[in-house]
């Protein structure tokens, strides 16, 4: 098979450059390498400017040309054609060292292609190249000489760009000056092999699509790129022609060959014929039909979200960089996507579907809990229909299991899931009025289908091991900002230690699991810490570097194995996430008496990172209002916040600041945040949850993804601002993916702090929860929560997520809220339903987890670690979070909450809430009792 790979250089203004290594033609071709003065067979003629190919002749190919040679007509000294002869050999997938050289840097990037040369008829024009890209991994750096030799040059090295993931930027700017190399990584597609491939460059007068974006949110300097020339047009010429709006563009090509990666180069093998087969093909016609044009699908029917944008460009892209499925004529109907139920084999779309997965909106009577398959020793292979032991070649392992095979890789449990609970269709609904309890609350011994290290083990198929020594682990993650799969992001990690901390605080520590829990939370803080340290380049927003010298909150994407930063700047919803779990994890085992000498050392040094994470939070994710009245929540250490910044309500987690408080305060290891600061962001928090929420009266309590927010004029309170924000493409007026976690984000301040913040948690909760109750029917063993239940509000809310009531993203978080209120049979369906989240995806497995040990009562548990009897003080957020403001208002958070300073656990005082927090203060009766608020002054206690 012939390939021919085409890298693509495009560098600002005329930045004449070339590639070095793989070497290209026209390097090859340089006096001092193989060009020659003379005529000799075999060797080409000298060229004097191998980095000048700026025209080329698209009807001849993509090779580019020079002032004296066409590297399209690859001819020897004598006229006759070149050999093909490759500079290197690589296996398909491999992540490749690119080195390009600048004569002249005026900033830029650098993309690679390919073609396939044998199947376009041996002609390699432009079009061969269309959407055949390689996916950029890593920048190694800048150096004084050619091929990375020479001095390293000190400049910020690029990370990836999530909106066009084949480029890489060139780093340091014009000031680097001329003649220096830029070494790069590319990871080469799955499924490309060939015997003969060649690259190229091109460079432009104008800034390309997505620069403003790349730069901007990287926080990169002004200096790397120049923002003020015109936007390029694509598709960029193929001949070099240039003007404003088209760039200059430099063409080199380089001869490579790609070999195999398996032993075999079929890409699918053969599966027996008596289970659903990974193809296409074997799927009656005559029952699926199809329509549009192609692309890219995680579910092999319809055109998934997930992967809209490059992955959907080409099957290239989609079955190579991508790793998923092609849709050659678009999202097919007739047939049941991956994870839905099934009859037989032949109602799936390809390659099959789970035949025991949770019901889809259009099948909703069918559930059932996953079954667990017999599976070879360590994993199987599968393709949506459990295991196929007689595939032993599949099964073997996990490279030939996702490559050659197609398939996905399922790690055996440890553990035994639980068996199928049945529903008790005699139970009665209630009609008795939700109210605030302690933390006996949780999941019934019939109900808890998921036991909380259970639930834990859930995260096995999503957590690959870094390393062995030291034990590190990274969570997987996929969809959304992660991308189309196989990266780490920082939310994702965060969920794996605050999993494993719930989980051990939910243990007896006679447990024979605990140790186990122990080594998985290490594993993950291990993971963690090396996302901090490999983020050092990247955190120019973080002015101190408080973790030993590091950033202590690490860029939100990295790669599989915590070697490359792929997506730059903190994200504060995972931070405040992981900080917390440390924080519990510490909690529980500092006081313990048995720990090893090892075990002593690691408790003290995640308490170390923990303490200077919170202060590096406070410091760097966190922004005053321009009166000084209000702290508030960004988006991340670079961006976000107040006014046009954006926010999003789900990041905004008061019980993690309250843990965060009072866990500094108890070690006061010095240049700490003041109480006041926490306080500050607590109240601030909640009075912006308070104006982006559903207007009382109307929906039921939601928020949107996203929101802007402002301070009144007179700097007493917060209001929305109007304008259009998203900050991962989740539409910005959605009740969605991003908002559904603010329910729980609030209920965790129930939970975690009962007398402290209740009552602000509940006047938020409370209008949520009366559409619950109102569309709560146990008896209807279809919809126990009516689907009304969620109610969009427009404008705030414009819409509710489609079919909420079916993906557990959305219900898992909401429903897990119900733990905070006295309706035992409302928590138990809760329980069930929760138990029952199938969707494999590990947006929904995680929150699968989370919101079933939520249920189970952890969080509670956790709570109790800062509730009296262990010396912590906490300063409550009412009395003194407003202390440092030049404001007299009086807010309904002051009015209402505990007035004493002293140890966590004092009592506070309750209200009555028509929707507005707490108002009418001489109303003694209403605020007097439970039964007259909620009884005849129709109020919410």
């Amino acid at each position: 098979m012939r390939i021919i790979c085409s890298t693509l250089l495009v560098a600002l203004v005329n930045g004449h450059g070339q590639l070095l290594s793989p070497r290209s033609r026209n390097w090859l071709a340089t006096v001092g390498e193989n060009g020659v003065n003379g005529q000799l067979a075999g060797r080409p003629s000298a060229e004097y400017c191998p980095h000048c190919l700026n025209v080329n002749d698209p009807n001849e190919g993509s090779c580019g040309s020079s002032t004296t040679k066409d590297y399209n007509q690859w001819l020897d000294s004598t006229g006759s054609p070149m050999p093909f002869t490759p500079t290197e050999t690589y296996t398909e997938g491999d992540i490749i060292t690119v080195s390009s050289w600048m004569d002249t840097h005026h900033n830029g990037h650098i993309e690679l292609r390919y073609c396939n040369v044998a199947a376009s008829g041996g002609v390699f024009t432009p079009d061969c190249f269309v959407g055949n890209y390689l996916t950029f991994v890593e920048d190694v750096g800048v150096y004084g000489g050619y091929d990375g030799a020479g001095e390293v040059m000190n400049f910020i090295k690029m990370p990836a760009d999530t909106n066009y993931p084949e480029r890489g930027y060139l780093s340091a700017g014009q000031s680097v000056g001329s003649k220096h190399s830029f070494v790069m990584k590319f990871r080469l597609p799955k499924g490309l092999v060939g015997d003969e491939i060649l690259l190229q460059w091109k460079a432009n007068s104008c800034s390309p699509e997505g620069y403003n974006e790349y730069f901007t949110s990287n926080g990169l300097p002004a200096s790397y790129w120049t923002s003020g020339l015109s936007t390029c047009t694509s598709p960029f010429n193929e001949d070099g022609t240039r003007d404003k709006t088209m760039p200059e563009q430099f063409f080199n090509c380089a001869e490579v060959s790609i070999v195999s990666a398996s032993p075999t180069i079929s890409p699918v093998p053969t599966i027996p014929p008596t289970t659903s087969s990974p193809t296409v093909s074997s799927l009656p016609t005559s029952s699926t039909s199809e329509s549009g044009t192609g692309c890219c699908t995680i579910d092999f029917k319809n055109c998934s979200p997930t992967v809209q944008g490059w992955c959907s460009e080409s099957e290239a892209n989609c079955v190579g960089a991508c790793m998923k499925w092609w849709l050659p004529n678009g999202a097919k109907t007739g047939c049941n996507a991956r994870w839905e139920s099934c009859t037989d084999n032949w109602d799936c779309c390809s390659p099959g579907c789970d035949l025991s997965s949770n019901p889809t909106p259009t099948n909703p009577t069918t559930s059932s809990p996953i079954r667990n398959p017999t599976t070879p020793s360590g994993g199987c292979c599968e393709w949506g229909n459990g295991c196929q032991p007689e595939n032993e070649w599949c099964n073997e392992n996990q490279s030939n299991c996702e490559g050659p095979c197609n398939g996905t890789w399922k790690n055996s449990s440890p553990t035994t899931l639980p068996p199928t609970h049945t529903k008790s269709p005699t139970r009665t609904p209630t009609t008795k009025s939700p109210s605030y309890v302690s933390e006996q609350r949780k999941c019934s011994d019939a109900a808890q289908i998921l036991p909380t290290v259970n639930a834990l083990n859930e995260l096995d198929s999503v957590t690959y091991t870094v390393s062995v020594n030291p034990y590190t682990l990274s969570i997987l993650a996929e969809g959304g900002a992660a991308g189309s799969g196989g990266s780490v992001v920082s939310e994702g990690q965060a969920y794996g230690l605050l999993a494993a901390a719930l989980a051990l605080v939910d243990m007896d520590e006679n447990d024979p699991s605990y140790a186990d829990v122990m080594e998985t939370f290490w594993g993950y803080f291990n993971g963690w810490k090396r996302m901090c340290e490999n983020s050092l380049a990247y955190s120019s927003c973080q002015q101190a570097k408080h973790c030993n010298g590091f950033p202590c909150l690490p860029a939100w994407l990295h790669s599989d194995d915590l070697t490359v930063v792929k997506g730059t700047g903190a994200a504060p919803d995972g931070d405040v996430d992981a900080i917390v779990a440390m924080i519990i994890f510490v909690k529980i085992l500092e006081s313990s008496t048995d720990l090893s000498q090892e075990w002593q050392s690691r408790i003290e040094e995640i308490k170390d990172w923990a303490d200077k994470s919170c202060t590096s939070f406070m410091n760097y994710n966190t922004v005053l209002s321009s009166s000084g009245n209000h702290r508030i929540l960004k988006l991340g250490t670079c961006w976000g916040g107040w006014d046009s910044n954006g926010n999003n309500p789900s990041y905004h987690s008061p019980g993690h600041y309250r843990m965060m408080r009072d866990f500094q305060a108890s070690i006061n290891s010095g240049n700490q945040p003041s109480a006041n600061d926490w306080n500050m962001l607590i109240n601030t928090s909640y009075k912006f949850l308070k104006v982006a929420q559903c207007p009382t009266g109307s929906g039921s309590g939601l928020v949107p993804n996203w929101a802007l927010v402002q301070e009144t004029a007179d700097g007493s309170s917060l209001e929305t601002r109007s304008g259009a924000f998203s900050g991962s493409g989740t539409p910005q007026y959605e009740f969605g993916a991003e908002a559904s976690r603010t329910m729980w984000r609030v209920a965790f301040d129930a939970l975690s702090y009962p007398d402290e913040g209740a009552a602000q948690a509940m006047s938020f909760l409370n209008p949520l929860y009366s559409k619950l109750v109102e569309g709560f029917d146990p008896t209807d063993y279809t919809y126990t929560f009516a689907e009304s239940s969620l109610q969009a509000c427009a404008p705030t809310v414009s819409n509710v997520f489609g079919s909420w009531y079916w993906n557990g993203f959305i219900y898992g978080p909401v429903l897990s809220t119900l733990v905070v209120y006295d309706r035992q049979d409302m928590i138990d369906e809760a329980c069930l339903k929760v138990g029952d989240i199938s969707q494999e995806s590990y947006y929904s497995r995680s929150w699968k987890v989370l919101s079933a040990m939520t249920l189970n009562g952890a969080v509670a548990k956790a709570g109790k670690l800062f509730q009296g009897g262990d010396g912590v003080t906490s300063t409550s957020s009412t009395t003194s979070s407003e202390t440092s403001s030049s404001s007299t208002t009086t807010t309904p958070e002051t009015t209402t909450s505990t007035t004493s300073s002293s140890t966590t656990g004092s009592t506070s005082t309750f209200y009555c809430d028509w929707g507005n927090g707490y108002e009418q203060p001489d109303n003694a009766y209403c605020h007097g009792s439970l039964e007259n608020c909620e009884g005849n002054c129709n109020g919410s206690w």
